[in-house]
This record gives structure tokens, C-alpha cells and sequence, in this order.
């Protein structure tokens, strides 16, 4: 995720070994594979964790996404909440009670500013809001395992208030033992929709 590393390190890429295309580089910040592009060499697969459509187009195309960009993302989620999920009972909830209720949607999303990961969730957010689906509650973290646990309490709790039947996870691979260990100790069994963010699937 260093910036001054990244910039260097791609410069070498590009003029030291003279490289049509590089596959892969630090995917934490956007400047490895902008230098290159800015050099007019490729930058092949998981250069960057997340981009977006307009980031890629931006590139004359010398960025290849492994994974879909945000715009693909938010889309293909959006439609899956749309039409599979909204408007019926959470039938895949842990508590009988939340079973026989209407969904009541709630999220916990990455909010790092690095690699566009905050613009995936925000613009998911956003994108079914215009579909008339809303959020009871939404929870943006950052990676730091030295908090995990107590911003898992924080998350459950506010989940829990808002009585949120079905937890959508948009985040890393790791926070989702911390949210469901701490829903079990808060008696909460919710539905819980992990999107495939970041290597969650």
C-alpha cells in the first residue's frame, strides 16, 4: 500500500526491464498500475484489488481487472438483493422469531479509502437505495485486527438495534469469524449475505 514504493517499482518495470505488461503489483493503491498506464505498459491481473469503469477507460485499457470492476460489482449485487431477497421472510435466518419476518437489510462494508474499496460499498448503498431498497443500518470498518473484536461488538450492536434480519458482509476474509462470534454471544442470529468481496468467497 506504499504509494512512493509502488510509483518506483513500476518506473523500474517500465524503462529498467522494459516490460510490455507487468501481471500483478502491490493492488493496495492505484499507483503501480498508473504508472505503467501512464507509460503505455499493461498492467494484468491483480494490480488492484478494485477499480472502476471510468478508472480502466481512463487508461487507454492498459489496466485488466482479475476481478470485476466496482460499477460490474455493485450491479450484479444490487440485482441479486433486488431479486432474489427484498420484500420476502428471512426463511434463512439462525432465530425462529426473524424467520417469519420481512427481510430488514443491514451492512457491514469495507470503508478503506485504498484500492476503491469504500466506493464499492457506498455506490452499492446507493444503487439500491434508487431501487427503493434501504438500509436499516450500515457499519463501514477498516482492517485492524488489533480492533477487530471490539469493532465486531460495535457492528452486532448496531445490527441488533436496528433489528436487522439479514446482514449483508462486503469486506475482507477475516472479519466474518469476529461478527459471528460476537452475534452469537449477543444471542443475534440474522441471515448473513457474504457478496464475495475481497476473497470472502
Amino acid at each position: 500500500d506504499d504509494e512512493i514504493a509502488a510509483k518506483a517499482d513500476a518506473l523500474k518495470v517500465a524503462t529498467e526491464i522494459k516490460a510490455f505488461a507487468s501481471w500483478g503489483g502491490p493492488g493496495q493503491t492505484a499507483a503501480y498500475a498508473e504508472e505503467l498506464a501512464s507509460r503505455g505498459v499493461m498492467c494484468i491481473g491483480d494490480c488492484m484489488l478494485a477499480a472502476t469503469d471510468q478508472f480502466v477507460k481512463d487508461r487507454n485499457d492498459h489496466v485488466w481487472l482479475t476481478f470485476p470492476s466496482v460499477d460490474q460489482l455493485t450491479e450484479h449485487w444490487s440485482e441479486f438483493i433486488r431479486r432474489e431477497l427484498a420484500g420476502r421472510e428471512a426463511r434463512f435466518a439462525g432465530s425462529p422469531v426473524l424467520r417469519n419476518q420481512k427481510r430488514v437489510f443491514g451492512i457491514v462494508r469495507f470503508d478503506e479509502s485504498f484500492a476503491g474499496l469504500d466506493q464499492i460499498g457506498a455506490s452499492f448503498v446507493k444503487l439500491l437505495k434508487s431501487q427503493g431498497i434501504t438500509m436499516a443500518a450500515e457499519a463501514g470498518y477498516e482492517l485492524d485486527l488489533t480492533k477487530a473484536q471490539e469493532n465486531a461488538r460495535l457492528m452486532i450492536t448496531k445490527m441488533k438495534s436496528a433489528h436487522v434480519t439479514t446482514l449483508i458482509f462486503a469486506g475482507d476474509p477475516l472479519t466474518p469469524s469476529f461478527l459471528t462470534q460476537e452475534a452469537t454471544a449477543q444471542q443475534y442470529f440474522p441471515e448473513w449475505v457474504v457478496l464475495g468481496a475481497a476473497y470472502t468467497d
